[in-house]
């Protein structure tokens, strides 16, 4: 492979990751996103680290939990039964809650993400670009319902909730294989359509 489509691959890798990267961040504000999410807060500290101001319910401290919940369900993943409710607990220490961090690994988890479109458009290049964008759609497709039809069933993900991080994951994944597309056009484009 000559540098010319080295080049355009790696722009093409950068380009779908930042723009993957930014639809992440705006499509968890559509309104099946975060602002769905109900931020219970009990407790006296800080609550700007994690609790938004959308449905936000002020607790005192020890209403709804006691010190024993950190030490029981803090901290990994966890099930809590009580009388009328059945859920399941996914909590860090906020301690070790660091939103650079936590943003650093979106990106990295967004450059994977990137360079798997970006080798399946390459791979496809033989086929005119909406094939390929059509074949990323089906995995997008795919992708989607393994991950989030699961989540909703075992894990009692709310079906609105659901259906709306499935759009914005095909919605994501296309808008990176049309980027994608675009920025290797002239590179396809030397191979029959």
């Amino acid at each position: 492979m000559t540098p010319a489509p080295v080049l355009r691959l790696a722009a093409s890798v950068a380009a779908v990751t930042l723009a993957l990267f930014f639809w992440s961040g705006l499509s968890q504000q559509l309104p099946w996103g975060v602002p769905t999410v109900k931020n219970v807060v009990a407790t006296t500290g800080p609550v700007s680290d994690f609790a938004g101001t959308a449905n936000l319910v002020m607790l005192p401290p020890g209403a709804l939990t006691t010190p024993r919940f950190d030490t029981e369900l803090g901290r990994g993943i966890s099930t809590l039964t009580t009388e009328g409710t059945f859920a399941w607990v996914m909590s860090i220490d906020r301690a070790g809650y660091d939103p650079l961090r936590y943003l650093a690994l979106e990106l990295v988890s967004q450059l994977g993400v990137a360079m798997f479109i970006v080798v399946v458009m390459w791979q496809l290049r033989q086929l005119a670009a909406s094939r390929r964008v059509g074949v990323v759609a089906s995995m997008a497709l795919c992708a989607s319902t393994a991950t989030w039809s699961v989540l909703a069933n075992w894990w009692g993900v709310p079906p609105l909730f659901a259906a709306g991080m499935s759009l914005n994951l095909i919605v994501g994944w296309v808008l990176g294989a049309t980027l994608s597309a675009t920025l290797m056009r002239s590179a396809s484009t030397q191979s029959p359509s």
